[in-house]
């Protein structure tokens, strides 16, 4: 069982993720959901151990083995695909090692000698664990995990280096997929995937073994992988045990009473400003004025029911024209008047329609 508790994350002044407590089960297959910039990506980041929370906790089983595939990635070169595929199984391979190793020691070590009970209790771990995650013909099991990925059979010599970023990405998620975590996440896995490719991943993750985090945008294939929603909004998750069409119904019911509530506290919170606003200066209702503002303190703002409402602000450069006025990108400049001549006054006027120019002259006069 994965659990967050606690969760904190800010980015600047911006608040991501605040006090997010999310309990994961075992085996579960979630979809996480929710507007850009909410937060998605920076909670798996967290569960990876790639990103440091500000605060609070996330506990997982001792020797729960997680996969996280980013967006991006870095590519590489010098390798070849399948081989970078392979890479997937060194620790079974490691593994595979260790049990030779302890079968030596066990066949050299006398069975009534202190250190034989040891050995053979190492060696139990080993095989266990091997019975668990062991596989055998592992070079046909990554080319048919590349195949389904989209690659050809010439495709598996060729150096990863000759790779687009979109091919750079479908490698990666062949390694971590001939990997099987036992808890894996994936952030917009579908991005550089085509039809053919999509299709594939849609069966793999529907018969996958383990626990799945998810983020994607798509709803049919949400539909196939995953049977659970989680939904990140106002730096908060929250769970939703149902296929995604169905909580996009839920959603929307779910909004409209959000909606319906968060306009009626807006609009008795306007009363009591004009309330306040328009007897603040008589003494006769000094005593309702400062009740009203009591009541406005104590109120507890209902966020947009949506997410949705984010102010963009843009502070865009001005831009020096060549007679050295400032004018804003948005249009002609603001009406201005420049003095140009220290001998004879002309000045030029213009206006946000057009512009105009008249000369008149007259004694000389210091710059404007």
């Amino acid at each position: 069982m994965l659990q967050l508790a606690g969760i904190a994350k800010r980015y600047g002044s911006q608040l991501v993720l605040d006090d997010v407590t999310w309990t994961v089960p075992d085996g579960a297959r979630v979809g996480l959901t929710g507007p850009n910039g909410a937060g998605k990506s920076t909670i798996l980041r967290i569960i990876a151990g790639e990103l440091e929370p500000d605060r609070g906790t996330v506990a997982m089983p001792r020797g729960m083995r997680v996969g996280y595939l980013p967006q991006h990635v870095l590519g590489t070169r010098g390798v070849t695909v399948l081989a970078q595929a392979l890479t997937a199984f060194a620790d079974l391979h490691a593994l595979a090692e260790r049990r030779s190793e302890l079968e030596h020691a066990l066949a050299t070590v006398a069975p009534e000698k202190p250190e034989y009970a040891a050995l053979l209790e190492r060696y139990t771990a080993v095989c266990e664990e091997w019975d668990h995650r062991g596989r055998y013909d592992t070079d046909a099991e990554a080319e048919a995990v590349l195949r389904g990925l989209g690659f050809g059979a010439d495709d598996l010599e060729r150096d990863c280096g000759e790779l687009s970023g979109g091919w750079q990405m479908r490698v990666a998620l062949a390694q971590l997929l001939l990997c099987r975590p036992d808890l894996l996440l994936l952030d917009e896995p579908t991005n550089y995937l085509d039809l053919e490719a999509r299709t594939w991943l849609e069966e793999f993750l529907a018969a996958y073994p383990g626990t799945l985090i998810m983020v994607a945008h798509d709803r049919y294939f949400l539909d196939v992988t995953v049977n659970h929603i989680a939904e990140v909004l106002h730096g908060r998750v929250t769970d939703y045990p149902m296929a995604y069409s169905r909580y996009l119904e839920e959603r929307e019911q779910r909004l409209e009473l959000a909606r319906a509530a968060y306009e009626q506290q807006k609009t008795e919170i306007e009363r009591i400003e004009a309330f306040v606003h328009r007897f603040r200066y008589q003494a006769s209702k000094a005593a309702l004025v400062q009740s009203r503002v009591k009541q406005l303190e104590k109120v507890e703002r209902l966020p947009p029911p949506d997410g949705h409402e984010r102010i963009l602000k843009i502070k865009l450069p001005s831009r020096r024209g060549a007679d050295g006025r400032c004018s804003s990108w948005w249009g002609p400049p603001r009406p201005t008047r420049t003095c140009r001549s220290t001998t004879t006054r002309t000045c030029w006027s213009s206006a946000a329609s057009g512009s105009r120019s008249s000369a008149r002259t007259g004694p000389a006069r210091p710059p404007c």
